[in-house]
């Protein structure tokens, strides 16, 4: 990650979006370790600085920063969705041990720094409250 440029890491977020769509193995992909580490970079203080140090138009900036923050975000959700098992009953769809691996990446932090990042952007608002809770 610290070799991409703005553009590279979103490129990188949709490349694993993409993988990690309904028909994909979602909970496996997104919950590896060397994932939710990354994504926990991504959305860390050190690196939205130097994204923030970006030009606008190549990918950085606020507007840079918010959208990448986003992506990470909705990639870090997407294994606690619930999905409906084999008698009816739905559970997480987080592989056993996701939640603890999200305390244990200090997700919370960074989670909270963005909310003054997003400012008063309700639509950036609710994807960091709907992880966070």
């Amino acid at each position: 990650v610290a070799e991409l440029g703005p553009r590279g890491v979103a490129a990188l977020l949709d490349g694993i979006r993409s993988a990690a769509a309904p028909e994909g193995d979602t909970p496996r992909l997104v919950g590896a370790d060397a994932c939710l580490s990354m994504l926990a970079t991504i959305i860390g203080s050190r690196h939205l600085e130097a994204l923030a140090l970006w030009p606008p138009a190549a990918g950085g900036g606020h507007r840079g920063v918010v959208a990448t923050a986003l992506a990470a975000v909705d990639l870090l959700q997407l294994p606690l969705a619930t999905v409906m098992g084999a008698e009816g009953v739905e559970s997480l769809g987080a592989p056993p041990g996701y939640q603890e691996a999200l305390a244990r990446d200090n997700i919370m932090v960074p989670l909270v720094s963005l909310l003054d990042t997003v400012g008063e952007d309700s639509a950036a608002i609710e994807p960091l409250l709907g992880l966070a809770s």
